[in-house]
């Protein structure tokens, strides 16, 4: 099915009308003139009302991928153009190409999750290149919600510059510990609720961690284990807001011989204790140590 529906011609006539006045609001707003930027903003906005009347006016069952595509275009134009996100331009490029391709029926369900994961990757770069503003306006907004309630602004408190923590050492176990944790976790998060930060890990970061805890079961050098250290590093920033502190890494630590206690009540690739550590393998209830719940440290 090559042809094109004439009942659709009018939907993508629109569609391309909306995208070149999306694309003159960010123009104008590039420019710098403002009169001009709240004309074209006002321009706009009519022939955002009638692409989203044909959207609706869609056979909502024979056309239910094309409704669906006409969505998701409709909001990554709005987020490179109109508010000028650059982490989506490559995703509206490709949403507009999607459109006319599930036009003329040549769409699967295939397409659709590409697609719909180049949009989930957009947003994950999105808040990974805004996360510092992103904390700032969740303070300011924590203000106003407590001016709201009534209660007293109150300044933060002034830290005083405290000296870096002394690096801790950690071998080739520590490493694959820390690195099944992420993947536990993640694997959790894409069970309960998924977001497109899970998703985006899903398809990006846990095929990597494993391929690394694949190549982390035998004995590796140092100058491996660092490389696998940097890369984890660089590859959790974009899909975990917390960091895990810099630590130095050995061969081989002195640990404690496994013991049955152990081996109940932790998980498997949990490291043992280090020798002349004051950590007890008892059970939980038995008031001794506790094992991690699986969540990135």
């Amino acid at each position: 099915m090559s042809q094109l529906d004439p009942a659709i011609e009018p939907l993508l006539r629109c569609a391309q009308e909306l995208r070149e006045a999306f694309e003159r609001v960010k123009l104008a707003a590039h420019s710098g003139d403002s009169e001009a930027w709240s004309a074209c903003r006002i321009a706009a906005q009519p022939i955002s009302g009638r692409f989203n009347g044909l959207v609706r006016g869609l056979p909502w069952w024979r056309e239910r991928r094309l409704r669906r595509v006409a969505g998701y275009w409709y909001d990554a134009a709005g987020a490179a153009l109109w508010y000028r996100v650059a982490a989506f331009d490559d995703a509206e490029r490709a949403a507009y190409q999607a459109l006319h391709r599930a036009a003329r029926g040549e769409w699967t369900r295939r397409d659709m999750f590409v697609l719909r994961g180049e949009i989930q990757d957009a947003q994950v770069e999105d808040d990974y290149q805004n996360r510092d503003l992103n904390r700032a306006v969740l303070q300011v907004a924590k203000g106003y919600n407590a001016a709201w309630k009534g209660k007293p602004h109150q300044e933060p408190a002034a830290v005083a510059p405290r000296s870096p923590a002394p690096l801790t050492i950690r071998d080739q176990a520590d490493l694959r510990w820390l690195l099944s944790q992420d993947w536990q976790w993640l694997m959790l998060q894409a069970a309960m609720l998924a977001t497109a930060r899970s998703a985006g890990a899903d398809r990006h970061y846990l095929p990597w961690l494993s391929d690394a805890l694949k190549r982390l079961s035998p004995a590796v050098a140092v100058a491996e284990l660092e490389e696998i250290a940097e890369q984890w590093r660089e590859r959790r920033s974009r899909y975990f807001d917390n960091q895990p502190p810099e630590f130095i890494l050995v061969e081989l630590l002195p640990r404690r011989p496994s013991t049955w206690w152990w081996r109940r009540w932790h998980y498997a690739d949990e490291p043992l204790p280090l020798l002349g550590s004051t950590v007890s393998t008892k059970p939980l209830g038995a008031g001794g140590g506790t094992s991690s719940a699986g969540r990135p440290s």
